[in-house]
């Protein structure tokens, strides 16, 4: 769990900051969700469009670059969401006392072929090229201190000691030099303050950088960084951060004439006071923020963007809170690969199976009301579901490593991989016992690893008090497009599931529940691809909540892999095997029927749309001591197929018992001594 004190402590370098310093967060959760190029076209795109904004006036340099005019209003920076209401401030509170040592002899090799307008900053044009020569999108424009086996070579002086001092001034002496390829060279005054959980500097001077430039000229340079030159930061206003106000003064400009070995000597008089850097006429705002702020800023538009407005709204008596959402304004439809999507309000075909059992759930939020047509029901995520999370980052996504721990798990799944398009299966539904910061779960997993592809989506119901709050039993659905790494999540938690049900809510509260001897219930799932719409679709009690389109994958067209089981978080809290349990919390040797975790007519979907049982079966599971699965040929009680009397496989077992007090306690000792 994190709360607001984790995110504190000031970048400190000076006093009296007016304005706050601007670090944005990116996420990623496009990155690896496509194919290769198309990803980094998508990417390319949007960044050139957020970096490159409608210009006033366009003036065409003869040294090669293309300079925008553009509003000051309207410059890339206050697209931050901390500086949509932003006042922009057009000069220092103070005018530091200091005296020139040289008067500026450059002339903007730009300006010889226009001016920008009043009311207008120059900002030199990013080109795709540009971005292209970074070593990937997300490291454009940020400096590289690494290089592969390399390393940064500095030399110059410093104070002796550290006395207090709030900015730094000089006169730095500009050259030409050689450059070889990839690499950079500058000179500069640097500002910074690593002091307790601030690694925050600023820099200005020259600089010859081929690999963010394009060229091997001499350029007038700032860059900034809030955490040591890692993920925040870049040169320029290559990233929010730089709020520009002069009309005169382009960073990135080339800089002429230079200084000639035994000859004439140019300088350019650099400033850098308190957070603000004066630069002949420019005006770089470095703003300080607390990462208290940071968070804060992350975590409102995580929400803004989650929490769409509602239509209706339900309030439910299980405490959840409802949002019935248009469906065209739902948050899968914010993707970049979905702005002009259409959505599909059902699969191509329909699969040829039938249900063994008639649904006996009504989901407890719709004792309270209904969604009306056109909208979608979405469970309202809240500030605590957030800050539960290890960090803002991770909210939604599955922990499948703990700290010193793993996910346990068991189940069944076919001897042989033969070419299946999905599965589908009725998941036996209870309540046990799950560890602060653990997860249980039972459900039907597809996923394929062939090639680039390590894509999975799982459907079926999950105890989890970190994602949900509770130790409530909620039908859940989650996918990744690389192997549960940054991609992905639960339910809606980020974009990628398109809903068009408006009965069945994801993260929904289930009842009632199977009890021990007592009667069984069975929640029916299905997942299945639709090849002519390019989509995986999720049935659920036989309603078609929704589906992923092929998109967010990569090369995920077939499911090769098949389990049908459960799993578990062992975080091996105390160095002690955890007591989370998993299915029904009692061992197959237990007893079979109304004792054990069970999922009943499990079945793969062929290339024609058609369900089959497979031939064979084999079990998994990561401790045979604690869990175990088996499979069960015979036929199920005449009652419980409501008519139905089929030939079936019914699954047994995920489980992991270990607590006091309960039924068939199986080799606790063993199980909690590793």
């Amino acid at each position: 769990m994190i709360t607001m004190a984790d995110f504190n402590g000031l970048v400190n370098i000076g006093k009296n900051i007016n304005l706050l310093l601007i670090l944005l967060a990116l996420t990623n959760e496009v990155v690896g969700e496509i194919t290769l190029s198309d990803q980094k076209e998508i990417q390319l795109n949007q960044l050139l469009k957020n970096l490159n904004k409608p210009a006033v006036k366009t003036i065409k340099s003869e040294d090669g670059d293309t300079v925008d005019c553009v509003d000051i209003h309207n410059q890339p920076t206050l697209d931050h969401p901390l500086l949509k209401i932003h006042t922009i401030q057009m000069e220092p509170s103070f005018v530091p006392k200091w005296e020139d040592t040289l008067k500026p002899t450059f002339e903007w090799t730009w300006q010889k072929s226009g001016s920008c307008p009043g009311g207008t900053v120059p900002i030199r044009r990013i080109s795709r090229d540009d971005i292209l020569r970074a070593n990937s999108i997300e490291s454009f424009g940020k400096k590289d201190v690494l290089g592969a086996d390399g390393s940064v070579e500095t030399a110059g002086l410093k104070p002796l000691t550290n006395p207090p001092s709030y900015g730094t001034k000089g006169a730095i002496n500009v050259w030409n030099v050689h450059v070889e390829p990839g690499e950079w060279i500058q000179s500069a005054l640097i500002v910074g303050n690593t002091k307790g959980e601030a690694h925050s500097f600023i820099e200005t001077g020259w600089s010859i950088h081929p690999v963010v430039f394009g060229d091997t000229k001499t350029r007038f340079y700032a860059y900034w960084t809030g955490d040591g030159y890692h993920k925040t930061g870049c040169y320029n206003i290559m990233c929010s951060g730089f709020v520009q106000v002069s009309n005169r003064t382009m960073l990135g400009s080339i800089l002429q004439p230079l200084s000639s070995l035994g000859g004439q000597q140019y300088e350019i008089e650099v400033s850098v006071y308190r957070v603000i850097m004066n630069i002949i006429n420019l005006l770089f705002i470095l703003l300080a923020l607390t990462n208290e702020v940071v968070g804060e800023i992350q975590l409102n538009e995580l929400l803004k963007n989650l929490n769409k407005p509602a239509v209706k709204t339900i309030k439910s008596e299980d405490g959840d809170i409802v949002d019935c959402v248009d469906i065209h304004n739902q948050p899968a439809l914010d993707h970049p690969l979905l702005k002009n999507h259409t959505i599909q309000m059902e699969p191509s075909f329909a699969p040829k199976w039938e249900d063994t059992l008639k649904p006996t759930f009504e989901w407890t939020w719709q004792k309270s009301g209904s969604c009306p047509e056109g909208t979608v029901p979405i469970r309202r995520i809240s500030r605590d579901d957030i800050l539960r999370a290890n960090s803002i980052e991770s909210f939604g996504k599955k922990d499948v490593l703990g700290a010193n721990g793993s996910v346990e798990t068991a189940g069944l799944k076919p001897s042989s991989n033969p070419p299946s398009y999905g599965t589908h299966g009725e998941i036996n539904v209870w309540s046990v016992h799950v560890e602060p910061g653990e997860w249980s779960q039972s459900a039907l997993i597809v996923g394929n690893t062939k090639g680039e592809a390590h894509s999975f989506i799982e459907a079926g119901w999950a105890i989890h008090p970190v994602v949900f709050g509770d130790t409530k039993t909620r039908v859940y659905a989650y996918w990744t497009a690389d192997g549960y790494q940054k991609t992905g999540c639960y339910n809606t938690m980020c974009s990628g599931f398109v809903q068009v049900s408006k009965l069945t809510m994801l993260g929904a509260f289930v009842q009632p529940l199977s009890s021990l001897d007592g009667d069984q219930y069975e929640i029916g799932v299905s997942i299945f691809r639709d090849k002519k719409q390019s989509s995986w679709w999720l049935r659920i009690l036989g309603d078609y909540v929704g589906y992923w389109p092929d998109s967010i994958f990569r090369g995920f067209t077939s499911c090769p892999i098949v389990n049908w089981g459960g799993a578990i978080l062992n975080k091996r809290n105390g160095g002690k095997h955890t007591n989370t349990q998993m299915g029904s919390g009692n061992h197959p040797k237990s007893g079979l029927f109304k004792r054990t975790a069970y999922i009943s007519g499990a079945e793969l979907m062929d290339d024609f749309g058609e369900f089959f049982t497979p031939t064979s079966v084999e079990p998994y599971y990561t401790k045979e001591r604690c869990y175990s699965a088996k499979v069960d040929w015979s036929k199920r009680p005449q009652s419980m197929w409501i008519g139905l009397n089929t030939q079936s496989m019914r699954f047994f077992g995920f489980t992991l018992v270990g607590l006091v007090g309960l039924i068939a306690i199986v080799n606790m000792n063993n199980c909690h001594a590793n």
